[in-house]
């Protein structure tokens, strides 16, 4: 920015405020356009070339801002998605200093773990596939565990 150059710094932390204040103007200039007659050429020019190029912005611009928007959203969505990830059962014990699988849960507590087929029983309760798969598998695997 030039010394010469009378516009203030852009300053996105300040830009709302400034916003409803050069709107507050623009929508009094628009209902009386008379109070541009007291302004200076080189303002009143200044501020209606600026005026028209908001409001009727060149094809870069108009994508930049369509990016900026999609951009923002998807930052918004995902940070719903993450807050919403956060909130499983599974991630709040990942924070624990000690992780304890659902099996080993039970044994920390003093409980009987449940067998692997009641867990597969819990888990997928109305597929009748897993369920016969289970029961075909369930001799075999108490034979391994057995084995043990």
């Amino acid at each position: 920015m030039n010394d010469d150059d009378p516009r203030p710094p852009s300053d996105d932390g300040n830009i709302l405020p400034r916003l409803r204040d050069a709107t507050e103007v623009l929508e009094a200039i628009a209902d009386d356009r008379a109070l541009l007659v007291d302004v200076d050429e080189g303002l009143r020019k200044r501020l209606l070339i600026a005026a028209g190029q908001v409001s009727r912005p060149d094809k870069w611009g108009r994508r930049a801002l369509a990016r900026s928007r999609q951009r923002k959203d998807e930052r918004v969505r995902r940070q719903a998605d993450q807050a919403l990830l956060d909130r499983t059962g599974i991630r709040q014990l990942r924070e624990n200093p000690l992780f304890l699988t659902p099996r080993n849960q039970a044994r920390h507590r003093g409980e009987a773990s449940p067998s692997i087929g009641e867990m597969v029983r819990r888990s997928h309760p109305a597929s009748p596939i897993i369920s016969s798969v289970f029961l075909k598998l369930a001799p075999m695997i108490s034979v391994l565990k057995l084995a043990d």
